[in-house]
């Protein structure tokens, strides 16, 4: 049997995890549906380098999701959003909130290390 590696390895400190104070349970469209969002970084580095950050919102069976890096305090870089496509389709105040929620946890004034 092949074995199969599903991402590069690590060769420096690896960080994968919920952001403390991200999960929310809202109803934004007040439509008796609750959302749910959090967010979470993913890291391989040695550095103040951004990491993968990533806010994930669902309301039933519908996804929504916005991708992009942190910006570490003093690296000069980092802090890009990239809303899925899912937001066009989406109540105006999903997109309002998870915009919300992102400029609370892009910044990163300290280095996780696992």
């Amino acid at each position: 049997m092949a074995h199969v590696r599903l991402q590069p390895a690590c060769d420096f400190d690896l960080t994968a995890g919920f952001e403390p104070g991200s999960l929310a349970v809202t109803d934004l469209d007040r439509d008796g549906v609750a959302e749910t969002s959090f967010l979470y970084v993913l890291a391989c580095r040695s550095d103040v380098s951004p990491a993968v950050l990533k806010l994930i919102m669902h309301e039933g069976a519908a996804k929504y999701a916005i991708r992009g890096t942190t910006r570490p305090k003093g690296a000069g870089a980092g802090g890009e959003m990239r809303p899925d496509a899912a937001f066009r389709t989406a109540p105006a105040a999903f997109l309002a909130f998870a915009r919300h929620q992102w400029a609370r946890f892009v910044p990163e004034d300290h280095f996780m290390q696992t």
